[in-house]
């Protein structure tokens, strides 16, 4: 009671062709998220992405970024 949940931030390598951001390798899903968290790239503005979440009864795993999806726009 009264406890953290344990947390883990995530980790992702961005995947860019010809100055475009086309994809996410999830290299830690990290931990703890209760929502997506949100996301940056260094040098690209305005990426719309979307971040998916997994939710178990592990806790070094649960509230895991699962994926990071590029949206077309």
């Amino acid at each position: 009671r009264g406890e953290m949940w344990p947390t883990r931030p995530a980790k992702a390598v961005a995947i860019v062709e010809n100055g475009v951001v086309t994809s996410f390798e999830i290299t830690d899903g990290g931990a703890g998220y209760s929502s997506p968290p949100s996301v940056t790239v260094p040098g690209v503005a305005n990426a719309a992405l979307e971040v998916q979440l997994s939710f178990g009864k592990q806790l070094d795993q649960n509230g895991s970024v699962t994926a990071i999806n590029v949206e077309n726009r």
